[in-house]
């Protein structure tokens, strides 16, 4: 059974009440098929577009100054780091003393990249606000 006489087929009810087991379980895994091809189709279709308007519509992020860096502009980037890697030192120490008596010694620090979006980091800050 070809396509084209499963359409006939199936655009009459009465037509398939008149089919055998074997016609009826063939037609439904044609139908079966065709609807799963359409709809992966579809779906692939769908995930090109949704690339090509990703890479289109998305913005390079540009650099933006720090904070520290705007609020204070005189104060030169090794001095700020020496006082981030004292106060980030200081707490650690603090945080970790009450259950050991070694001394802590920072080797490295690096800042890692915050993925939330600014949505978020906005509401984080306005809940911090709220609770100080």
């Amino acid at each position: 059974m070809d396509l084209k006489t499963l359409m006939e087929i199936f655009s009459d009810p009465s037509r398939i009440e008149a089919l055998s087991a074997g016609d009826k379980l063939n037609a439904s895994l044609i139908t079966t098929v065709v609807g799963m091809g359409i709809t992966f189709t579809a779906l692939i279709i769908l995930l090109f577009a949704i690339s090509l308007m990703n890479r289109v519509l998305a913005k390079k992020p540009e650099a933006e100054p720090s904070v520290s860096t705007q609020i204070t502009g005189s104060v030169s980037a090794d001095e700020e780091m020496d006082e981030v890697v004292a106060a980030i030192t200081a707490a650690i120490d603090l945080y970790i003393r009450p259950s050991h008596n070694n001394k802590v010694i920072i080797r490295n620090i690096r800042r890692v990249q915050d993925f939330n979006p600014r949505w978020s980091q906005a509401g984080l800050i306005d809940q911090l606000e709220r609770r100080l």
